[in-house]
């Protein structure tokens, strides 16, 4: 069943077709009309109210068609997973975190335009290495799109970590993180509890995200998810969670078809690239799909001149 998703179009988004989001409503849609003067951020599958997903060929949106077919959603029972997580916290951090996001917004300012002048006037005597390790350049470029944010100063407290292609990351939570750059696939489990402090123009709420926020002294491996192979095109990432997991399909060019692995739960599918034939109906770059639980899938693939990419997202039960 081919879902029509929600997209958002916050700032941090990127203009128009430079957005990937933009491009891939647009080829799922063809009466989708792409401004070129909005920033398309996000693009959201599921059942979020925020943002619902409907049934493509009859505008039913998706969680009243699981409420009235809970069968399709199968083995989906999970258990919330709670820790002890007192021993694991240092006060000294969160000193220091509070200390820095209550200070008054002016000192802030004043002592950001400091700091960057300060590596600007010594970039030149700086080599490669020791400015990438100072984090010079993303500073400016973060002060450049938020002048004055305290969160600019956050990327000296937080690990700063850069994906590359096919890599994944788990993050619990109530841990702090921020989005910088680039494109990705994320998985949440459905919720609108998110409190920001920085590097937003929406609502700050710094009292209760100090109040929630574990503060925890680790290196960024360890946040890393390494994949198992399920087959010999399909790579599965499973954090430490029952509420999801996502598969990663990749089929090489020349592939005529593949058949899905059956699920013992609902999933949904997005293909990046690619055009395919299932269930006797074609679907190409950005086409979103809710499979339910236990069903046989078949993908006829239609352009074998490149690779098609798909991603699956499911609980991790």
């Amino acid at each position: 069943m081919e879902l029509k998703c929600a997209i958002q179009t916050y700032n941090w988004g990127k203009f128009g077709m430079d957005s990937i989001v933009a491009t891939l409503m647009k080829s799922a849609n063809a009466d989708f009309v792409v401004d070129e003067q909005k920033t398309y951020a996000e693009l959201w599958m599921g059942t979020h109210e925020n943002g619902p997903s409907y049934l493509k060929d009859t505008d039913i949106s998706l969680q009243k068609y699981i409420q009235e077919n809970t069968k399709v959603l199968g083995e989906t029972n999970v258990c919330r997973l709670l820790q002890a997580t007192d021993s694991m916290i240092s006060d000294a951090l969160r000193q220091c975190f509070y200390s820095l996001m209550t200070c008054d917004s002016n000192e802030v300012a004043q002592q950001l335009r400091n700091l960057i002048d300060r590596l600007h006037n010594t970039v030149v005597l700086l080599d490669d290495s020791y400015r990438q390790w100072i984090k010079a350049d993303l500073l400016k470029r973060l002060h450049a799109d938020y002048p004055g944010d305290v969160g600019c100063f956050t990327i000296y407290l937080f690990n700063y970590i850069t994906m590359q292609p096919g890599e994944a990351i788990y993050i619990g939570p109530n841990i702090p993180h921020a989005y910088l750059s680039g494109d990705c696939i994320e998985c949440m489990a459905c919720s609108d509890n998110v409190i920001r402090a920085g590097l937003t123009p929406k609502l700050k709420d710094v009292p209760t995200l100090i109040q929630i926020l574990l503060f925890e002294c680790e290196v960024a491996s360890t946040r890393k998810i390494q994949p198992f192979r399920e087959d010999v095109f399909t790579e599965v990432f499973r954090p430490p969670v029952p509420e999801f997991a996502v598969a990663k399909i990749t089929l090489p060019p020349g592939r005529p078809s593949h058949n899905l692995k059956q699920r013992n739960s609902a999933s949904i599918l997005l293909i990046v690239s690619g055009k395919a034939e299932i269930s006797s109906k074609i679907f190409s770059r950005g086409s979103v799909l809710f499979i339910p639980a236990n069903e046989v899938v078949e993908i006829k693939v239609l352009c074998g001149c490149h690779p098609m990419l798909m991603f699956q997202a499911f609980p991790n039960v």
